[in-house]
């Protein structure tokens, strides 16, 4: 999975949506283990926040807002100097239509600020 990691990376800037809801999940997984020292955590973070600005489903913003607030359980401390930009970005989802996807900015904006 390792090697695959920079491709699914790459993929979340892909127009095709069904790609990218795949890629979100399978980094959502890896996000959830406990090995993710070996992720590019910055290079991860610029991504999401990149694909937050293109138009996408419900169900990717709420996998990339899920993603985004996985990252900050990462012990990479350079994540940090990312804060204002992601929570820029997300607060662009507070008036969302629905409600899981305001929760979960709702969420996500608290954890980043507090971090």
């Amino acid at each position: 999975m390792e090697e695959l990691l920079p491709l699914i990376i790459h993929s979340l800037n892909l127009k095709d949506e069904g790609i990218r809801i795949i890629c979100l999940k399978m980094i959502q997984k890896l996000l959830e283990k406990e090995n993710t020292n070996t992720m590019n955590i910055e290079e991860l973070t610029v991504n999401l926040v990149q694909s937050l600005k293109s138009k996408m489903s419900m169900q990717a913003k709420n996998s990339t807002l899920i993603c985004l607030d996985l990252v900050l359980t990462t012990e990479e401390g350079g994540i940090l100097k990312y804060r204002k930009q992601v929570t820029n970005e997300v607060k662009n989802f507070l008036d969302d239509r629905k409600r899981s996807t305001r929760r979960l900015a709702v969420k996500c904006i608290n954890d980043w600020i507090i971090a």
